[in-house]
């Protein structure tokens, strides 16, 4: 079992069952894997390839949620960024990472990334959702994604690939990168179903950040169970 293949299913066995409520928009199932899949493919196209990095700058979102099952459907690493750092940090993060894209939500974090984008050489491309794009060098999220592949990406991923990259807090030195493989996670998944198993389609509140492990693994366990 893989991190996507959960949101796969529930697509193909109960497509117009509620995935997520944010702000005004709702997504069913059907309509997250289409997503997802479109996201995956925009990573792909981008020239990233399986172990490639990219970051994920974002306060919680239906875009962070569907975030990692965008990239375990292709076995390209998101760097889930935590939003309370200062710019330095963020800085010294993704270059640390290597990561080739950089993903930002709102025109804060937009605009403040864009201050030190230039001390980023691995980055080539930037990609901005609910913001205004600083100049030329951003492209929106959207319209990045729109023309790709509705498809499910058929991709050979295996349970010693990668699912993230999620950064220490740093508190002896500087942060460092800690790999969480898809078999982490799906262990991660049976801890959390063995409180949630008696909840059919269970409905969790994401409070915490989802750039922490532990609300990113009740967000899996929750759609796991075919929750929302």
């Amino acid at each position: 079992m893989l991190l996507h293949d959960y949101l796969e299913g529930y697509a193909s066995k109960a497509p117009d069952t509620l995935f997520s409520e944010f702000n005004s928009r709702t997504l069913t199932y059907k309509q997250a894997n289409a997503i997802a899949n479109q996201f995956a493919s925009a990573l792909k196209n981008e020239g990233l390839s399986k172990g490639d990095r990219f970051t994920f700058l974002s306060k919680n979102s239906d875009e962070y949620a569907l975030m990692y099952y965008a990239a375990s459907k292709v076995g390209i690493v998101p760097v889930p960024l935590n939003y309370r750092l200062a710019d330095a940090e963020w800085e010294y993060i993704i270059d640390n990472s290597d990561s080739k894209i950089v993903i930002v939500r709102s025109e804060e974090f937009v605009n403040r990334v864009h201050g030190f984008k230039a001390n980023l050489p691995s980055v080539n491309k930037c990609i901005c959702i609910d913001a205004k794009a600083p100049d030329d060098s951003w492209t929106d999220f959207y319209d990045w994604t729109k023309s790709q592949s509705e498809e499910n990406p058929q991709e050979d991923i295996k349970d010693d690939d990668a699912v993230y990259q999620m950064y220490t807090s740093g508190t002896t030195g500087r942060p460092k990168g800690v790999i969480i493989v898809q078999s982490n996670v799906v262990a991660n998944i049976g801890q959390v179903d063995k409180y949630i198993q008696r909840i059919p389609m269970p409905k969790n509140l994401l409070v915490a950040p989802v750039y922490h492990a532990a609300a990113a693994i009740n967000h899996f366990g929750t759609i796991a169970k075919g929750g929302q």
